[in-house]
């Protein structure tokens, strides 16, 4: 039995995979955390929150001024 490591393991995982996972609205922040992203990645994390919205797997809510909340899109 050998210790096979995976490359997944240190790659943040997909957005909309733990919205689904969630079943709830996320703050940005929450998702960025939730995902495994650190300091040093914050921009990977937009682009791919950017790439997911693109293609209209992730809404954005704004409830209030200066309040963001990102959920699923269910197919």
């Amino acid at each position: 039995m050998g210790e096979k490591s995976s490359d997944l393991t240190s790659q943040p995982r997909q957005l909309v995979e733990i919205l689904t996972t969630k079943d709830q609205p996320m703050s940005p922040e929450q998702l960025l955390t939730e995902a495994g992203y650190d300091d040093a990645s914050i921009e990977d994390f937009y682009l791919a929150l950017r790439e997911e919205i693109a293609k209209a797997l992730i809404r954005e809510d704004r409830p209030s001024e200066g309040k963001v909340m990102l959920e699923a899109v269910n197919p």
